[in-house]
């Protein structure tokens, strides 16, 4: 008669299980950014910033003619491969090439 009640804690669903494993990378990350921006607001000389800009820019614009060049090579890929997935589909045929 003396039986002796345990309670369990409840099992941590997925996304708090997430949220625990998160949460301190979070928060080192807000505090890194506090910190860099209250000395950067503190510089009043842009020299460096503008000369790190002028570097950065060229990277983008060969970035952007990149994708200008692969973008429709991707389309036309993808639209052949889905006219032959209807075509195999609607025929039943099967492409052997070989």
């Amino acid at each position: 008669m003396n039986e002796i009640k345990t309670e369990q804690k409840p099992v941590p669903t997925r996304f708090q299980k997430l949220k625990m494993r998160m949460m301190k990378p979070a928060m080192a990350f807000t505090v890194a950014v506090i910190a860099m921006v209250s000395s950067a607001s503190a510089a009043t000389n842009f020299t460096a910033v503008t000369d790190v800009i002028d570097g950065i820019i060229p990277v983008f614009d060969s970035l952007k003619d990149l994708i200008v060049a692969v973008v429709p090579v991707i389309l036309t890929i993808a639209v052949v491969t889905a006219l032959v997935a209807f075509i195999k589909r609607v025929f039943g045929l099967s492409f052997k090439f070989g």
